[in-house]
């Protein structure tokens, strides 16, 4: 029954949206339509048949393209009042704020509802339908102390949705609201494994980064012990903040104490059999987790782990908009034409946008090329270019479908950290104002390495990275080591001979660089290693 009711509710969005895929030149031009008007730079009684598409496309394309540092003032990009403002890393500083409105929450939950309905009939199809149990939605807590309450933004997934839907959410919660509040890592970890053990029939987990999922993995396992003894205990105390959760039956509390304390016995370096994640969570149907780039690996390893379930990559989603499903039964990642405006920036042979040559709209795409994504939003981001790059790797109709491809901003993100390049060489610039140092990626264990000539302090370079949101939660989560540094008496030497034995490249072609951020296969840090060891 409860099945049944959730299909019919998502039923009329999932509708509009094959429709707008279907029709996707009309879809973008009501998109448009209301985008400029709720910009005030239509009147608001000018309808879409009055108005033609080519005339408010030339109004938009007055604007020239925008990067976050081109925005005025952001108490003047919309005439609505933000409902608060969420924090993401920016390319020249440590964070930028977006401001959130209500037509744009609006667009959130119209992604939300067309993938719902899509996996609800999915779920039917494969024969293990969601039955009402619990739903898990998070993205990473802020554990960033500096923070004003207006910048906290979204505390997890559940706060895209609006009205009906996010009172309908809130029956199906899984973990504390409250669980935002805390501020020690260890006591989050502890609230949330507790809480999704505990489930009576916890049945989605949604996480953006599969490294959050894997370190609670990794909690549950090096603490399975202590959570046993805690499984009968009605209220838990954190940080002076009570957590009400619910108490398992005697046979599943017996089950899961068996199962932690079988797990405490064992190699910590072994892996963990599947059936230890099936006694976990016996009811999980589905886990929804980012698997592009270098989420690919641990996005595999879920999906090793958690076999009895069905482990979905998530489509595209910027903090600005929501910009692909990820659709089972429409094959692919896809547009939202009836939610954002796109338009989208031709690359040139070397993979650079070409910014003097006219962007594309949604339905002139060409299947196999590569673009940048440029939107215009419902909250005031109007003509902006996101630095995300998509591959349209086939057609439904008109419709392109989009995989991403990766950023074109000088910025790396290996667990969700976003490090840009430019923050990177200012904290280096501050902290070693005379040394000769780099900084490079490591992914295992994921981090970053200090590479200098001499023995040097990194606590101050580490603090100043901590500035930046997402490398502080991603620290605090345990997802990134701390910076570790790496002597190498003449490394600059040794680099640039990694590049013209291993890379090819002409001596004249390589670029001294603080921040080598393209180089996310490891084979650079490896080789310097080898040096060191030399």
């Amino acid at each position: 029954m409860l099945t049944a009711f959730l299909r019919r509710y998502t039923a009329r969005a999932y509708r509009q949206w094959e429709q707008s895929l279907q029709h996707p030149q009309k879809a973008q031009q009501r998109t448009l339509h209301q985008v400029l008007i709720l910009q005030a730079r239509l009147p608001h009684q000018t309808s879409v048949r009055h108005n033609s598409f080519q005339a408010e496309l030339a109004c938009l394309r007055q604007l020239p393209l925008q990067t976050y540092e081109d925005l005025p003032e952001l108490s003047c990009l919309t005439h609505q009042a933000p409902l608060f403002y969420e924090l993401t890393s920016g390319s020249s500083g440590a964070k930028k704020r977006i401001p959130y409105t209500r037509p744009l929450l609006s667009s959130f939950t119209q992604m939300f509802l067309c993938w719902a309905h899509d996996i609800l009939v999915t779920l039917q199809q494969q024969g293990r339908p969601f039955a009402g149990g619990q739903v898990y939605f998070s993205v990473s807590p802020q554990f960033h102390d500096s923070l004003d309450e207006a910048d906290r933004g979204l505390t997890d997934d559940s706060d895209y949705l609006t009205g009906l839907t996010a009172r309908l959410f809130e029956r199906f919660r899984a973990a504390p609201s409250s669980l935002r509040y805390l501020q020690n890592p260890e006591h989050f970890w502890d609230v949330l494994a507790l809480a999704l053990l505990r489930a009576p029939q916890l049945e989605v987990i949604s996480v953006w980064s599969p490294s959050f999922l894997r370190v609670l993995q990794q909690h549950i396992q090096q603490h399975g012990r202590r959570l046993a003894d805690l499984l009968a205990q009605p209220v838990l105390f954190y940080e002076n903040r009570p957590f009400k959760l619910p108490v398992p039956s005697p046979l599943r509390q017996r089950r899961l104490r068996e199962t932690l304390q079988w797990l405490a016995l064992q190699d910590p370096l072994s892996p963990t059999p599947v059936w230890v994640w099936a006694q976990c969570f016996p009811h999980l149907k589905l886990i929804s987790a980012w698997g592009a780039e270098n989420a690919a690996r641990d996005f595999e390893a879920l999906r090793a782990d958690f076999r009895f379930a069905f482990v979905q990559e998530k489509g595209l989603l910027a903090t600005e908009a929501p910009l692909t499903i990820p659709s089972v039964q429409q094959g692919g990642f896809l547009p939202l034409p009836q939610a954002v405006f796109y338009e989208f920036i031709p690359l040139n042979r070397q993979g650079q946008p070409l910014l003097t040559t006219q962007p594309l709209l949604l339905h002139e795409l060409t299947p196999g090329e590569a673009y940048e994504l440029v939107i215009s939003q419902k909250s005031g981001l109007l003509r902006y270019r996101l630095k995300d790059r998509v591959r349209v790797t086939a057609l439904r109709g008109s419709t392109p479908y989009l995989r991403f491809e990766g950023r074109s901003e000088a910025l790396c993100d290996l667990v969700g950290e976003k490090l840009n390049a430019m923050f990177v060489a200012q904290g280096v610039q501050h902290c070693y104002p005379r040394e000769r140092v780099c900084v490079m990626p490591r992914l295992s264990p994921a981090g970053y390495v200090l590479v200098a000539d001499q023995a040097l302090e990194v606590a101050d370079l580490e603090s100043y990275f901590l500035e930046s949101p997402h490398y502080c939660n991603a620290r605090k989560l345990g997802q990134l080591q701390a910076l570790h540094l790496l002597v190498i008496p003449q490394w600059p030497r040794f680099v640039q001979q990694f590049f013209v034995t291993q890379r090819h490249m002409k001596l004249g072609d390589i670029k001294d660089q603080v921040f080598y951020y393209r180089e996310q296969d490891g084979q650079l840090l490896q080789y310097l290693l080898a040096r060191a060891c030399l």
